[in-house]
């Protein structure tokens, strides 16, 4: 069974995210949060194989990327973009079996890698998740919504490191451990955090 609670509190996610008005998130003033847009009847997928959390509802903020499960799924997470390390538009069925917008969590905290080092033993979900919508044409819809509001929540020191606009096609995604290859195809596009968003 999958426990969306621990794995957020390892890659220091949002959990169980407040509930604001019109049974949609609660918003932060303090940092200006407003809503984009919502996508229903999105199923998201936990960690290298996918790991259901079920159906719900996904929310782009101008700050977080929101994910609200329906009465039969596993609560409620949350993450600021900042925490997002890549995603992509992935079709390729031999990853996952649907198409969905693909994201790699950052997992750099000092924190985090305590965390994995005391529970090196444990088998623990990667950090990497899938949103996967019922209409298939959504997919591109919230790739572009992320890359829009990720935009205006730039991080300045990858920027500074990097010093240029990334992009990573799904050759380059195929594998979840971070380890890019050469070769691009058409059938993915992908933003990353580590240079410049789109």
């Amino acid at each position: 069974m999958l426990d969306l609670k621990g794995y957020c509190q390892r890659l220091g996610l949002d959990w169980d995210v407040e509930d604001g008005e019109d049974d949609k998130p609660a918003l932060s003033a303090e940092e200006d949060e407003e809503l984009s847009c919502s996508f229903a009847d999105v199923e998201l997928a936990v960690g290298e194989d996918g790991t259901s959390a079920g159906q719900g509802t996904v929310y782009i903020t101008t700050r977080r990327l929101i994910w609200v499960g329906d009465a039969n799924s596993s609560g409620s997470i949350a993450c600021h973009y900042r925490q997002i390390s890549m995603h992509a538009v992935a079709r390729d069925t031999e990853a996952f079996s649907r198409p969905c917008v693909y994201i790699q969590l950052d997992e750099g905290s000092e924190v985090m890698q305590d965390n994995d080092d005391e529970e090196e033993e444990e088998e623990q979900l990667s950090a990497e998740l899938r949103l996967v919508p019922q209409d298939e044409v959504q997919v591109e819809a919230i790739f572009s919504k992320l890359c829009e509001c990720s935009a205006l929540n730039p991080d300045t020191d990858a920027e500074e490191e990097a010093g240029a606009q990334l992009f990573f096609d799904e050759a380059e995604v195929s594998d979840c451990k971070g380890v890019w290859t050469t070769g691009l195809s058409s059938s993915t596009k992908a933003d990353s955090r580590q240079g410049i968003s789109v």
